[in-house]
């Protein structure tokens, strides 16, 4: 069954072109600006369009695309009253579609309560367009299709009584809009009487929208499409097979016994005998046409798809297939070349060749090829199944070796590189390989690679270039990057987003497709870094691979992104960052003996804590003082357990003629705010320079007293 899928309003604010690897926009938008005021964010699955208008497209594309290669263009109208933004889109996939939209979204478009004056006659709508119309599917009609010429098609589609009917064209398919008086056929698909019926066809290859015609009788509508590809390829039905079921057609140019065939000779189209309804049609014996040229394919009786899928991409060379099919290989055979099959391998593969192209078979079977492949390669022998690529080398080599054109292969002497320049060294290469080795298969699928060899005694480099017919590659995996991006406009809280990219992508890469979704610009600098051991930053550089091995949202996998200013924007400054965690302090929940003298706490009394851990108490300052050294190991490693980290870390960053405790605090408060509540009582102190500033909050060797006030934590 072919999909539903929603027709789009091409006729007002945009118009939607599928190409063969990228799909056209033409958005039609009020006013004159040029193509820099335009917003266009496009992403792998959705494209949105904004204009200073106010008008907003907004599309879930109905396949991928790459959103890197978007190509952007503005016209506007001679009297400055609209702009056309024209816009490409390259498929990641060479499908065709059938909508810009996917099929479980809805997209957002403008509202147009009139249409534009600049569109031409084609795309104006008549006073029918503008009613509710019964949306009709052409499968529910009878229908006849007839190729008259190899460059024209015409549909017959049979509605009686047909009025105020209206036929527009595209490239890819046919609107009709009309209305009828059929009492019986309205009542047959449930139409209200006098509401216009819509009728939306895609046709199986693309026409020429200019030189196709309509014509309207008392029995049926008559379409007649002209073929854009002039080279006479026969259709065999008016749509494509994705949108077609399988149903009974009626061609002209078949043969066929059966009574109720029709042929265009002995039809009177005006004949009452023409009134025969759907299930007449229905079961009707199918009439089968000869496959395409091409479309033949290959018997597979036990494990051979491997070899069917290596003999069909073959087949599918342009050049390859047009040296078989024009016979040229007959008078290249090289039946005395030990190396070869005596050409039983390339006369067997051109007949496979000649079989695939001819359009007279559904499939072939092609058992001797692989007869030949396992007298070459034992490993072959049997019905097992086995690598496609290795049985293509195979094939190719044996190929090669039955068409070489050098009878009498001479030695080739080696070849010394010398410091030459790759390229001069390269060429001695190909030109001694070419010496002993010249076919069609050269030609087309054979290569040099590069291997640079250094002794580890002498440490001399060697440079060869040796030959290849098949190269592997890796596939494209992508993962899921999560990162939270950080503004420096304290209205805009910190957000997550999640970013599909290639495992091998660069950080800058992955600032690029955020940029697309946060909103900042490239150009922005942007600070990158993950957080190690829950206590340190590592910053990454642009150039620094992007690591993902989770689909998790876990901050172990989470990567930062803050926005941060520029020298640009301080007059060229100097641009300090500061590194801040928001950690909350923790103090046991009871009190301990003395540390130094091991007495008892005195409840009359509050004890002293060491400054820094606040693990270990003390009577009086003298305790504290006489057990510091013994204790200054034993309080770096217990120091850190005391913090319970909340947030996640930020980066401030001032220029340096503004590095002062006031704006560094004032800074922090908007920064810490978003994750905790904070209250900061400022300082009276006066400008210093960033040495005094970490002279000041750097050392932590003296011990000061700490008098508890029975609270369990202190921030």
């Amino acid at each position: 069954m072919s999909p539903d899928i929603d027709d789009e309003l091409q006729f007002n604010s945009y118009k939607f072109q599928d190409s063969n690897d990228s799909v056209i926009l033409n958005f039609h938008a009020k006013g004159a600006f040029e193509q820099k005021d335009v917003e266009v964010l496009p992403d792998s699955d959705s494209l949105e369009v904004s204009t200073p208008a106010g008008e907003k497209w907004k599309f879930e594309l109905y396949e991928h695309i790459y959103s890197d290669k978007t190509e952007i263009k503005t016209e506007i109208n001679e009297n400055r009253t609209q702009t056309t933004i024209n816009l490409c889109l390259y498929k990641q996939a060479h499908k065709m579609w059938p909508q810009l939209h996917s099929l479980q979204s809805t997209p957002i478009i403008p509202e147009r309560n009139n249409l534009n004056k600049d569109m031409n006659n084609q795309e104006k709508h008549s006073s029918i367009e503008q009613q509710e119309s019964y949306e009709l599917s052409i499968k529910k009609l009878k229908t006849e299709f007839i190729e008259s010429t190899p460059n024209t098609a015409i549909s017959y589609i049979y509605i009686n009584e047909v009025y105020n009917c209206q036929v527009q064209f595209t490239e890819t398919n046919f609107t009709a809009k009309f209305c009828t008086n059929d009492e019986q056929f309205l009542q047959l698909h449930s139409i209200p009487s006098k509401m216009p019926i819509r009728l939306f066809v895609r046709v199986k290859q693309r026409v020429k929208p200019a030189q196709c015609t309509f014509a309207v009788t008392s029995t049926y509508i008559e379409i007649k499409l002209m073929k854009e590809n002039d080279c006479g390829v026969r259709w065999n039905q008016l749509e494509p097979n994705e949108y077609s079921e399988p149903r009974s057609m009626i061609h002209s140019s078949s043969l066929s016994t059966h009574p109720l065939l029709i042929t265009n000779s002995n039809i009177n189209r005006n004949s009452p005998r023409l009134s025969f309804n759907v299930k007449d049609m229905t079961h009707m014996p199918s009439i089968s046409s000869p496959p395409l040229s091409g479309y033949t394919g290959i018997h597979n009786p036990a494990n051979s798809c491997f070899m069917n899928a290596a003999v069909q991409c073959l087949s599918n060379t342009r050049e390859l297939r047009d040296y078989f099919l024009q016979l040229c290989y007959s008078v290249e055979i090289n039946r005395v070349n030990p190396l070869g099959m005596k050409g039983a391998m390339a006369e067997e593969f051109g007949n496979i060749i000649k079989d695939l192209w001819a359009g007279k078979y559904s499939y072939i079977i092609a058992n001797q090829l692989r007869d030949y492949a396992a007298k070459r390669h034992q490993e072959f022998v049997g019905n097992g199944q086995h690598d496609a690529q290795e049985l293509l080398t195979i094939l190719l080599d044996a190929i090669h070796e039955d068409l070489n054109r050098v009878i009498n292969k001479p030695l080739v002497p080696p070849i010394e590189d010398e410091n030459r320049p790759d390229e001069i060294v390269a060429d001695d290469y190909w030109r001694g390989y070419l010496s002993r080795n010249d076919s069609i298969i050269v030609q087309l699928f054979t290569g040099q690679f590069k291997s640079k060899t250094k002794c580890p005694q002498c440490h001399k480099e060697s440079v060869t270039f040796d030959p290849f017919t098949s190269i592997s590659v890796p596939l494209p995996k992508h993962v899921c990057v999560d990162t939270i991006v950080s503004f420096r406009n304290d209205e805009k809280s910190p957000t997550k987003y999640r970013v599909v990219m290639s495992s091998d992508g660069s950080v800058a890469e992955l600032k690029r497709r955020l940029s697309n979704k946060c909103g900042l610009p490239v150009d922005k600098v942007m600070l990158a870094y993950k957080i190690q051991n829950n206590h340190s930053i590592e910053y990454l550089k642009d150039e620094d691979r992007v690591t993902a091995t989770t689909y998790s949202w876990s901050n172990f996998d989470m990567t930062y992104i803050t926005e941060t200013l520029t020298s640009a924007e301080c007059n060229n400054e100097k641009i300090i960052h500061l590194t801040f965690f928001q950690r909350i302090f923790k103090l046991h929940d009871y009190i301990s003996s003395c540390g130094y003298c091991q007495a008892s706490p005195k409840p009359i009394s509050s004890p002293i804590f060491c400054k820094h851990c606040y693990q270990v108490s003390y009577c009086d300052e003298e305790c504290l003082k006489f057990h510091a050294m013994e204790h200054k190991e034993f309080c770096k490693s217990r120091s850190a357990d005391n913090y319970e980290t909340v947030g996640f870390p930020f980066i401030i960053s001032l220029p340096e003629s503004k590095l002062t405790c006031k704006n560094v605090f004032q800074q922090i408060s908007i920064y810490a705010k978003r994750s905790v509540d904070i209250h900061i009582e400022h300082p009276k102190r006066t400008r210093r320079s960033f040495d005094d500033f970490n002279r000041d909050y750097s050392d932590f060797d003296d011990y000061g007293k700490v008098i508890d006030d029975d609270d369990d934590k202190d921030r």
